[in-house]
C-alpha cells in the first residue's frame, strides 16, 4: 500500500476503486509528514416550513410537495419575526400611552369638576374601555413573545398565535358590548 495515500482515511468513488486524498507536505521536527486537506462538508439546505399544512423538512423546493404553497425558509421566518417584534413593540407601547393620557384625563377630570371634560358614560363603559385597552396592548405583547421567538427558533409557535387570536376576540366583543352600551 502506497503511504502517501494510507492515512487510515478510505475514499472510495461509487465503482469502489480508493481516491486519492489531496495532501499538503508539512515538515515537523525534520520529517516531512503528509496531512490530507479537509474540504469543508457540503451546506445542507435550510429547514423550510409550510405555513399552510404545517409540513417542514430540509429542502430546496419552493412550494409544499403536500398543498403547493409557498414554503418559508428559516431566514424568512426569522425576518417575519424581526418585522413582527417591532410591530408588537409599536402596538403595545401607542396603546399604553393613550391608556396612560387616557387614565390622566379622567383622574384630571375627577378632581376638578368645573372642566367642560369629563366622562359622562358608566363604570361598565369605562370597564370595558380599559379592557379594549388591555386586549390591544396584550396583543403587541403576544407579537413581541412571537417575534421574539422566530428570531431565536426560526420557526413559528402556534401557541402564541392562538393566544393571539383569543385576544382578538376578547377586544372585538368587549368593543361590541361598549358599542352596544353606547347606543
Amino acid at each position: 500500500m502506497d503511504s502517501d495515500f494510507d492515512l487510515g482515511l478510505n475514499y472510495y468513488r461509487f465503482d469502489r476503486q480508493k481516491l486519492p486524498v489531496p495532501k499538503v507536505r508539512v515538515n515537523i521536527m525534520n520529517q516531512n509528514v503528509l496531512y490530507p486537506i479537509r474540504t469543508a462538508a457540503p451546506a445542507q439546505p435550510q429547514l423550510h416550513f409550510c405555513f399552510k399544512c404545517r409540513w417542514e423538512a430540509r429542502t430546496v423546493l419552493k412550494a409544499c410537495p403536500r398543498c403547493g404553497k409557498g414554503l418559508f425558509s428559516q431566514t424568512n421566518v426569522r425576518v417575519r419575526g424581526v418585522l413582527l417584534t417591532f410591530l408588537g413593540l409599536f402596538l403595545s407601547g401607542f396603546m399604553s400611552v393613550i391608556a396612560f393620557f387616557v387614565t390622566a384625563f379622567l383622574i384630571e377630570a375627577s378632581k376638578n369638576p368645573k372642566n367642560s371634560a369629563s366622562f359622562n358614560g358608566t363604570e361598565e363603559m369605562l370597564g370595558l374601555t380599559y379592557l379594549i385597552f388591555a386586549g390591544v396592548i396584550g396583543m403587541g405583547v403576544t407579537m413581541i413573545l412571537a417575534g421574539l421567538w422566530q428570531i431565536i427558533f426560526g420557526r413559528r409557535n402556534m401557541v402564541l398565535i392562538w393566544i393571539f387570536f383569543a385576544l382578538i376576540a376578547v377586544t372585538y366583543v368587549a368593543g361590541s358590548v361598549f358599542r352596544g352600551l353606547a347606543e
